[in-house]
Order: C-alpha cells, then sequence, then structure tokens
C-alpha cells in the first residue's frame, strides 16, 4: 500500500495549504472531479514555474490522486462516491460533510429530501467527507464499501452512521473520536465500523479486510474533498455544491430548483 493513504491527516493538510490558492468558486466548473468524464482533475497540489521545471528534471511527477489511488480496483467510486443517480447524469449535487459537524445532518436531511423529487437519470448526489476526527474516514470508508458492495445502502448506511455517530457522541460527551476505540462505552462494545458491518452481513472472517479497505477508502475520499474543496471556494463543512456553485443555504426545495 503506498505511503500517502498512512499520512497523517495533518501533513495533509499542510500540503494543500501550502500549494497554491483556490479556485474562485463563480469560475469553478461542475463535474470537473467526476472520473467516469475526465481523466485528470483540479489538483492543488500541481507545482508551477521553478518548481515545476525542476520537478521535471529530476524526473519526478506532481502527486495526484490519479496516480496514488489509480491502482486501486473501485478508485472512482472512492474519489467520486455516487449515492444517487446515474454517475453521467447532466447534474451533480456534491454534498461535503462533517461526522463532527452538528449542521451535517440538516444538511444531509435536505440532500436527502431533494433525491426523492429528482430524477436519477438527470441529477446524481456525490459523497465528500472530511472532518478533524480522524474515526470519521472510517465511517465514510464503511458507506463507501456499502455503497459499493451492497447496492442501494449507500445512503442507508450514511444515515446509520451518523446516527450511530451521534448516539456514542453522547456516551462519551463529546470527546473527539481519533480512534475506533475513542467511541466505545466498554470492553465488550463493538466499535461503530464493526457494528455496521455487522448490520451490512459482513462474516466475521472478512471484518479485517473490510476494516482496513474502509479506512483506505475513506482517506482517499478525504484527499479528494481537500480538493474539491479549494477548487469551489468551500469554506466550512457540511456544504453542498450543485453544479459548481456551494449553496448558501441548502434545503431540499433550493436543491430541486438549482438543477432544474
Amino acid at each position: 500500500m503506498p505511503s500517502f493513504f498512512r499520512a497523517p491527516a495533518m501533513a495533509l493538510a499542510c500540503l494543500a495549504m501550502l500549494a497554491g490558492s483556490p479556485a474562485e468558486a463563480p469560475c469553478a466548473e461542475g463535474q470537473a472531479f467526476n472520473p467516469y468524464l475526465h481523466s485528470e482533475f483540479p489538483n492543488s497540489k500541481k507545482p508551477k514555474g521553478e518548481a515545476a521545471e525542476m520537478l521535471k528534471k529530476l524526473g519526478g511527477r506532481p502527486q495526484s490522486i490519479e496516480a496514488e489511488a489509480g491502482w486501486r480496483k473501485h478508485w472512482r467510486e472512492e474519489v467520486y462516491p455516487v449515492l444517487f443517480g446515474d454517475p453521467k447524469a447532466p447534474h451533480e449535487i456534491l454534498v461535503m460533510i462533517d461526522f463532527a459537524s452538528p449542521k451535517t445532518r440538516a444538511v444531509w436531511g435536505a440532500v436527502k429530501g431533494a433525491m426523492a423529487r429528482l430524477n436519477p437519470s438527470q441529477a446524481k448526489v456525490v459523497l465528500f467527507s472530511d472532518s478533524s476526527e480522524l474515526y470519521a474516514y472510517d465511517m465514510t470508508g464503511l458507506v463507501l464499501w456499502a455503497n459499493i458492495n451492497r447496492k442501494g445502502k449507500g445512503a442507508e448506511t450514511l444515515d446509520w452512521a451518523l446516527a450511530a455517530w451521534d448516539k456514542a457522541k453522547a456516551k462519551k460527551r463529546g470527546k473527539k473520536f481519533i480512534s475506533e476505540y475513542d467511541s466505545v462505552s466498554s470492553r465488550t462494545e463493538l466499535p461503530m465500523v464493526f457494528q455496521g458491518m455487522r448490520r451490512l452481513g459482513v462474516s466475521e472472517a472478512e471484518e479485517c479486510k473490510v476494516a482496513d479497505y474502509a479506512y483506505e477508502a475513506g482517506n482517499v475520499n478525504m484527499f479528494q474533498t481537500g480538493q474539491a474543496k479549494r477548487y469551489y471556494g468551500v469554506k466550512s463543512l457540511p456544504a453542498v455544491v450543485v453544479d459548481g456553485r456551494v449553496m448558501d443555504q441548502p434545503s431540499a426545495d433550493a436543491i430541486v430548483k438549482a438543477v432544474q
């Protein structure tokens, strides 16, 4: 496994901060991160000027998600997980969440309300997730696993994951969830990802493999979330971006209207 996936989240965040400025939201285009339509994506880590020349002379290449994650069987579903609709649908709704932000629940509820009224051939909902609480990456990764391996269960699994997170938070009185055991209340309680796997019918023999996948997939998605945030000028999560435009106050009605 490439070292990229095990790099500390803080180091990745610092790299993103040092690598140029984000594109202004009004100039950003929808579908820019869609791997079903493009082979390359906006990359804030791409060096310019003398740095680019130096890298070329050294025989190196810019860091990119295509190079880092392209070896993975389901990399497209990890960098661009479509929870609803056709991946090539003309309209795009990016829902960017943070498990640790209570506001995520209302934003996700608005997106779900819109999903019930949208035509899947015309609009798609894509999940991006990031958080300062690192166990959120594993939880997102489990949602991605379900979205790929339990068809139609991606959105439902996200519902469960957010509810499980809130329930564990209440028990732990707001403690930050950095590792899987930060969220458990007793020695016999399973970490949330393992609870989710049992719910999804994963056999005990496969649990460790799926847990590793969840960690890795969640980190892939986190990296691309950082890129998308910068490109679209998203200042904080949660957020909804419809066809390249960041919504001020996302509601089901506003989302549906934005794609009509």
